[in-house]
């Protein structure tokens, strides 16, 4: 074994087994067995009923246009969710109102329980590279673990994040974004100009001369204004991010009536921002760093 393979093993083992923080607050949930897997971030349970691992997005053949049945990293995820899964013991962990989604599953965090110890699922297949973290809109306390986890198979390049379909992007090749509307992306740039809204702040990538937001072309990245801090200490004053570096995450939209090329990532509805080169003044405490990888 290698040596980084050797040190993303132990971080791994290490992460997996210690509890989500307190800012991660779960509603326990039901205790149950795992009857078998249906795909890299769904279970069937022994009473019928499914959970969906919310958090942790499987790889899926739709990344790449083809059946999942055919696509390596969606199998990966799938076989590596199994092994550690089938027959065990768990209990759910909620957070939010949203128990349930539009299909009846249960949307929770997971954790298997072996030896009077418990193995937060999420965590070991963000840890493993067999899932991207991400956070939805009434879900976001359990964001800076999740992140953590994959933090180490991302520095790494283990699982999915050795496959080019997942890695980061570059926000302003918008041409290369082209066939991804309606899927989750990571994407980095600086942003060039930011607009505060009355609704919500529109951030962007690419000069215009145009003076409305809804006008300019490139990834628009939309935050509701009562989601502010997501920005952390910077929320008070969006316009203090232009020229600043930014990772986004989340579902690319395609503007309706738009041409090609212009695009909406929601940040608000099932994403995450970090600004990564903060200014030197700013407190970064409880906030996002690229060193920290805290959601904001």
């Amino acid at each position: 074994m290698g040596y980084l393979k050797f040190i993303a093993a132990a971080a791994v083992a290490l992460l997996v087994n210690q509890p989500v923080s307190a800012e991660c607050r779960l509603e326990p949930g039901p205790h149950r067995t795992v009857a078998r897997v249906v795909d890299g971030e769904t279970l069937l349970l022994d009473d019928g009923s499914e959970v969906r691992l919310t958090g942790a997005l499987a790889p899926r053949g739709f990344d790449a246009g083809i059946d999942d049945a055919d696509w390596p990293a969606a199998r990966a995820a799938t076989s590596a969710l199994a092994s550690f899964t089938t027959g065990r013991n768990v209990v759910l962990g909620y957070m939010g109102s949203a128990k349930r989604d539009r299909h009846n599953r249960h949307v929770a965090q997971v954790f298997v329980i072996e030896d009077n110890r418990e193995t937060w699922v999420q965590g070991r297949m963000l840890s493993e590279g067999h899932a991207r973290g991400y956070q939805l809109k009434d879900q976001r306390g359990c964001a800076d673990d999740l992140l953590a986890h994959e933090r180490v198979a991302r520095e790494t390049g283990r699982g999915l994040w050795a496959v080019d379909a997942y890695k980061p992007r570059p926000a302003i090749r918008t041409r290369d974004l082209e066939n991804m509307a309606g899927s989750f992306v990571v994407l980095s740039g600086r942003i060039v100009w930011a607009a505060p809204g009355r609704e919500a702040i529109a951030l962007g990538f690419r000069p215009s001369e145009m003076r409305s937001w809804t006008q300019r072309r490139g990834v628009v990245v939309m935050i509701d204004n009562r989601d502010r801090d997501l920005l952390g200490s910077l929320g008070g004053d969006p316009k203090a991010l232009e020229g600043r570096q930014v990772e986004v995450r989340g579902w690319l939209e395609q503007r309706i009536g738009r041409p090609a090329g212009t695009y909406v990532l929601d940040v608000s509805l099932a994403g995450m921002i970090r600004v990564l080169d903060w200014p030197a003044t700013t407190q970064t405490s409880g906030v996002s760093d690229a060193d920290t990888g805290t959601q904001p």
